[in-house]
């Protein structure tokens, strides 16, 4: 416990945490904000799809597509909760790709086509 405490003091996370271990599970206590990048990658397709301004629409999905990098967890791929969530997460960049190829298409950004899409053919062959 010693050492995650002092990982957490060198990354500048707040002294007010505390880490408690019962039975070999650790656990944080405290005021801590946790950022998910599948959280970060829902919020921005979430809002992509309710905007109603398409230039806001345009940055949200650049980024959702940007910020995706390939299956969730693929050393867990045999976990059946995982493999649920590596194809609905799977489906939602696929969605938000069409869309953001189909507005890059639109504004003739075709520098902007070819890069997102050799990253998609690298993630999915």
């Amino acid at each position: 416990i010693s050492r995650l405490r002092k990982a957490f003091h060198d990354a500048g996370l707040s002294p007010e945490v505390n880490i408690t271990a019962n039975s070999g599970i650790y656990c944080l206590e405290g005021d801590l904000e946790i950022e998910s990048d599948v959280a970060l990658f829902e919020n921005c397709v979430t809002q992509a799809a309710a905007s109603s301004d398409p230039d806001a629409s345009y940055q949200l999905l650049e980024k959702a597509c940007g910020m995706y990098t390939g299956e969730f967890l693929p050393d867990f791929s045999m976990e059946e909760w995982v493999m649920v969530e590596q194809v609905r997460l799977k489906k939602a960049y696929i969605t938000c790709f069409r869309e953001l190829l189909e507005m890059f298409k639109q504004r003739r950004e075709y520098d902007k086509m070819f890069q997102f899409s050799m990253a998609a053919a690298k993630m999915y062959p």
